[in-house]
């Protein structure tokens, strides 16, 4: 039986259903108990319009204090939920396990329209589909606004398509944009970053749509070795009357955005510490977390629920090795951009696509623009890990189709095998680790011995499970690794008082 793009599609969804069954009884984790268990949105008896006044967790979003998170639509299904089952863990995490396989069936579908192939498409979405790097979009429940802004994303991708397809019945095809605008919409609302489907949508026009021949515009094509840098310029000639649409649309979001807010969000040094450096190391160290979040991508073997304070050493020093390392993988990004702008050959446009999938949606988060409320957070490379697998299944597929020496197709079908079956398993182990908060951050102290955070955070989960004990050394390895950490003191202080050990708490 011939290998069908839907059948391939329904294979990596299964595929990825099948991998995060072990989710379903799994509890509320980390950021779960803010956004569920205490937001009133869900709690109360607050409006449905009162979640487009209030950010993720249910406050005021005008508020100086708010964070600034604003996701009506992701705490609209968080409602849902609480009104059908209220705070029984199992409803969320099957809704989340239900979003990614339908990311997973629709991100197949849209890679069988990149590569014009079934079994490209169908590599990238079992990598896609296994990734161990999605465990906290999909086992985290609030990682459930990754998952609802990935899907309204495809699916603007999708429609945007259309729009572009269709010629002869100008009706339809303004249906299908405004139709791709109001999925774009539907992604911002989900989740913050989803604004830029706008850019997405221009780069797969740029990338794959069909332009006009040169009989058509009235032009004459020139000479072989000029093509490609003509044919890059008539894409994105073309894309202009589109592209001013979608600009004004996302500029218009972002104003309405900033008058909600009223006032930017405020961030503390402990969530975000190079907040504190001085110039240039600020910048330095925030480049350097794109390269680590990059080295997630290729090698998700040492995962963490919090990356605050410690876990990653602060670039301090013009010297530090780790320069070389941001600067090389900038140069590389670049020069695989140059190669793909070339645009010679349909490869160079899938590679292009493929980069503009895996950067876009991040470019929010890298602090290369603004400063966002966290280290690293391995829930938003969830849309950035569908360009990164379209990449590395394309490169896969060039290797096997283009053989350099014997058996070496043998060879690479055979890495491809083991690297989905490692990734698998690590994707299974990991989802245990999200089974409550105590086994969740014992898990990061494994990744992060020098975080003082991490290591209130596990004396603090033991300490509310009622053990008088156990959180004690916890709370004294924090204040060794960060003599100065508040909470610890604080935490300390309360088990020496439960103890009756009065004269050490007042020291």
């Amino acid at each position: 039986m011939e290998l069908s793009v839907q059948r391939a599609a329904l294979v990596s969804a299964a595929v990825g259903f099948a991998l995060f069954l072990n989710s379903l009884g799994l509890d509320f984790c980390l950021d779960d108990e803010a956004a569920i268990i205490r937001n009133q949105d869900l709690l109360g008896n607050a409006s449905w319009l009162s979640l487009f006044r209030h950010d993720f967790w249910g406050k005021d979003i005008s508020d100086r204090d708010s964070h600034k998170s604003y996701r009506p639509l992701t705490v609209a299904t968080f409602r849902l939920n609480y009104m059908l089952h209220e705070l029984e863990p199992l409803g969320y995490h099957l809704v989340n396990v239900l979003l990614h396989s339908a990311v997973v069936y629709l991100y197949v579908l849209l890679c069988g329209v990149v590569f014009s192939e079934v079994w490209p498409a169908l590599i990238a979405g079992l990598l896609f589909a296994v990734h161990p790097i999605h465990t906290e979009g999909v086992s985290g429940i609030v990682g459930r606004a990754d998952l609802m802004c990935a899907l309204f994303a495809i699916i603007s991708l999708f429609c945007y398509r259309n729009s572009l397809e269709i010629r002869a019945n100008a009706r339809r095809r303004v249906f299908w944009f405004v139709l791709s605008l109001v999925s774009t919409l539907c992604a911002a609302l989900c989740k913050e970053i989803g604004i830029t489907t706008s850019l997405l949508c221009l780069a797969y026009q740029i990338s794959f749509h069909k332009r006009k021949s040169s009989t058509q515009q009235g032009v004459v094509r020139p000479q072989a070795r000029q093509s490609s840098v003509y044919d890059l310029l008539s894409a994105l000639r073309e894309t202009v009357p589109r592209g001013l649409v979608l600009m004004m649309f996302s500029v218009s979001f972002l104003w309405a955005r900033l008058k909600l807010n009223q006032g930017p969000p405020l961030f503390h040094v402990d969530n975000n510490p190079a907040l504190g450096f001085p110039t240039p190391f600020r910048q330095l160290h925030w480049s350097y977390l794109c390269v680590y979040n990059v080295w997630l991508l290729l090698s998700p073997s040492q995962l963490c629920a919090e990356y605050a304070m410690g876990t990653i050493p602060p670039v301090t020093s013009l010297s530090d090795p780790r320069n070389l390392l941001t600067l090389a993988t900038f140069a590389g990004l670049l020069s695989l951009s140059c190669y793909s702008a070339s645009y010679s050959h349909s490869h160079h446009r899938k590679i292009m696509f493929g980069l503009c999938l895996t950067v876009l949606p991040f470019l929010p988060a890298s602090n290369l623009f603004f400063p966002v409320g966290f280290v690293i957070a391995e829930r938003v490379l969830y849309i950035p890990s569908m360009g990164f697998c379209l990449l590395v299944s394309y490169g896969f597929h060039l290797l096997v189709s283009r053989p350099i020496i014997k058996y070496f197709s043998s060879l690479a079908k055979i890495v491809l095998i083991f690297l989905l079956l490692a990734q698998s398993f690590k994707t299974l182990s990991r989802n245990f680790e999200w089974k409550d908060n105590v086994m969740l951050f014992t898990s990061a102290l494994r990744v992060s011995q020098t975080s003082a955070k991490m290591w209130n955070f596990v004396g603090n989960t033991h300490f509310k499970a009622g053990n008088n004990t156990l959180p004690e050394p916890y709370f004294r390895k924090s204040l060794e690794v960060e003599p100065l950490f508040p909470p610890a003191h604080i935490n300390l202080v309360r088990i020496l008082k439960r103890q009756k050990r009065f004269e050490e708490a007042i020291e």
